[in-house]
């Protein structure tokens, strides 16, 4: 084998292709040219009415002793209110509160309290409850007539 034949296997020519090379297509059409046409998005900058409406109320309890605010507590369907732990769920722990003294329960959205024969009595402002007697926001109901225990009704 002669020199230049050596190097022409190591060096290929120019115009010649390497074994394997695909040839091009000499069909394939060129890209055809796009028109695109952009346009701009029409944003309104209005002020916008933003709003937080009710949509429930939460009935409270703010519970006063001496006139001291001590307690606030959120009311559910049914609410017993009294001295003792184990019939209770708003607990009054003064000596003027009976241990099972009185209910608030709401019916149709509305709202009632009940005496459960206490010994002081249910007042709600300062009329003796005998009954069941609707409550309104901003009532005070006093538990027994000395009005040591205050609780105000909100329904807001």
């Amino acid at each position: 084998m002669s020199i230049k034949s050596f190097i022409n296997k190591l060096v290929p020519r120019k115009d010649k292709k390497p074994p394997g090379t695909p040839t091009p297509a000499s069909d394939v059409p060129p890209f055809p040219e796009l028109e695109v046409e952009v346009t701009q998005p029409e944003v309104s900058f209005e002020k916008l009415d933003t709003r937080i409406e009710k949509v429930g109320t939460v009935p409270e309890i703010h519970v006063y002793v001496n006139d001291e605010k001590t307690n606030i507590h959120t009311l559910a369907a049914e609410t017993k209110i009294g001295r003792d732990p184990s019939q209770s769920d708003i607990i009054i722990s003064e000596l003027i509160v009976s241990k099972l003294h009185c209910t608030i329960y709401s019916r149709n959205n509305d709202f009632f309290i009940e005496d459960n024969n206490s010994t002081n009595g249910v007042f709600v402002n300062h009329e003796r409850v005998t009954d069941e007697q609707k409550i309104e926001n901003g009532d005070i109901i006093m538990l027994g007539r000395k009005g040591t225990v205050k609780l105000v009704f909100h329904k807001r």
